[in-house]
């Protein structure tokens, strides 16, 4: 892939995947008690990965004809962090806190917005 070697792809990914899950760890929002915005980020990045290996799984069955242990131990981790990283879409709001957009919530009566609580049951502004 433009003359970059595989494995230092690969070697990207996942220290973008360790900086991605220190910063949500450490964060200021995690500092805050909130959920933080980098959830989403670490599923895209880790499905990437995933699909990618998948690929190459691909290239190694049916053109190479050769398998490597350590791709698919990789392909495999990679898999695993996303399904890990899945329920976190669904935590952070689905699709409107991934940025692809979404609706707001709305209240039966007149189309009025819910008035939604935060911490301690007051509502947020």
């Amino acid at each position: 892939m433009a003359g970059i070697p595989v494995a230092a792809l690969g070697l990207l990914m996942y220290l973008g995947l360790i900086g991605l899950l220190a910063a949500r760890r450490i964060g200021p929002a995690r500092l805050r008690g909130e959920p933080g915005p980098l959830g989403p980020w670490v599923f895209a990045l880790a499905a990437s990965g995933a699909l990618y290996s998948l690929y190459l799984t691909y290239l190694e069955f049916f053109v190479i004809e050769a398998v490597c242990a350590w791709c698919l131990a990789s392909a495999g981790v990679v898999t695993a962090i996303a399904v890990l990283a899945a329920p976190d879409l669904r935590a952070q709001g689905g699709a409107a806190a991934s940025g692809l957009g979404g609706r707001p919530s709305v209240s039966s009566r007149r189309g009025e917005p819910r008035a939604q609580a935060g911490r301690g049951g007051e509502p947020l502004e």
